[in-house]
């Protein structure tokens, strides 16, 4: 039988660049409960930034793709950061963003 997730329950911890993330099931928005199973709630880097040791902000595959975000490849829609040429994949979503204009000093 499959197991179904609860809103709440631990999804799993991830640690990216040395930074540990405890990952729990949820929904991004109010509406979503009406459609479907919660899924893994994911930090938002957009609005709380959190960089590695040497500058680099941390972000994840399905964030929204920042100004300076380029497509990796022209045919490609979703404007992700997973599909932009400066993203840099790491653990479970989780990736690094290599743009040296968004670095931290």
């Amino acid at each position: 039988m499959e197991h179904k997730p609860r809103e709440g329950e631990l999804y799993r911890r991830v640690s990216v660049c040395g930074k540990t993330f405890v990952l729990y099931y949820g929904y991004y928005e109010p509406f979503e409960r009406e459609y479907g199973d919660p899924i893994p709630i994911y930090p938002d880097f957009l609005a709380a930034p959190l960089y590695t040791d040497d500058g680099h902000p941390l972000a994840t595959q399905m964030q929204d793709m920042c100004d300076l975000g380029m497509l990796r490849a022209p045919c490609l829609q979703d404007r992700c950061c997973g599909n932009c040429i400066h993203f840099s994949p790491h653990e479970d979503l989780f990736g690094i963003c290599t743009c040296q204009d968004r670095r931290k000093p």
